[in-house]
């Protein structure tokens, strides 16, 4: 099925062999996507109803792209939890290593070593295997230290996984620092204010993630709730408390049909 004019205005064409084909969205989400077909309809009902495809059109298909990205990162998630609850049962698998020998033996050789006469009086096979008893339990540790950090490891490779390049800050202080590395990086490319803080906010946040760009290109910015817009064309809109590019005139009144 061939795009209409609209679609294809809306596709961001990226070089082939290095990026996947990302669409630029009228909206950073699909509940934007709804409010603004909403509106057309009752406020527009007129001009839609002689061409329902280019009014309505683009929109859907912004919102089937978006739902897809979506699940796609749903799909993603599931598969972190499936390979963290494999790690998990082979933790539990992991046999517990008692110290009781070890404490056992320690405390036959600490009263061999008290005096003279008691370590005289101590068999020296008797002594030997205690130092064995309490290097068997050593060394079953040891084993069993490993056995977890290799798993602990096998988590840490997961979430590194399905964090990707989010930071997933923790603290206000870590979210500060990554908005003005951000600043430096991508000062050429990003909006002018009042746009530009909003965007940092949300990128520190991992509310929004830029997808990887070649040298030169600009970069893409991959909303969390679907929707995607090239970095310097990106702007927020209070009266709908949503991001739209610049080059699209969003309905004022969009906000009212949400629900």
């Amino acid at each position: 099925m061939r795009k209409s004019p609209a679609s294809q205005r809306h596709d961001i064409a990226l070089k082939k062999g290095t990026r996947s084909r990302m669409r630029q969205t009228q909206f950073s989400d699909v509940c934007g996507t709804m409010d603004e077909l909403k509106r057309r309809l009752y406020e527009d009902y007129s001009a839609l109803s002689d061409d329902p495809a280019g009014g309505l059109n683009s929109l859907l298909e912004d919102a089937r792209f978006m739902l897809d990205r979506m699940q796609a990162r749903l799909d993603e998630y599931r598969r972190f939890r499936d390979i963290l609850q494999d790690l998990l049962i082979k933790m539990d698998q992991v046999e517990p290593v008692s110290a009781e020998p070890a404490r056992k033996a320690l405390g036959f050789l600490h009263t061999c070593a008290a005096t003279p006469e008691s370590f005289s009086d101590a068999e020296i096979a008797d002594i030997a295997r205690a130092a064995e008893d309490i290097r068997l339990v050593a060394a079953t540790q040891e084993i069993r230290l490993r056995t977890f950090m290799d798993l602990a490891l096998a988590v840490r490779g997961s979430f590194d996984a399905i964090r990707g390049n989010r930071p997933w800050v923790g603290s206000e202080a870590e979210a500060a620092s990554l908005s003005e590395s951000l600043a430096r990086r991508f000062q050429a490319w990003l909006p002018p204010e009042p746009h530009r803080s909003r965007l940092l906010e949300f990128l520190a946040a991992s509310r929004a993630v830029i997808s990887e760009n070649l040298p030169g290109e600009e970069p893409v910015v991959a909303f969390e709730d679907g929707g995607s817009i090239l970095m310097s064309q990106v702007r927020w809109s209070e009266a709908i408390e949503n991001f739209h590019p610049a080059n699209t005139g969003p309905g004022p009144t969009g906000l009212r049909y949400r629900g």
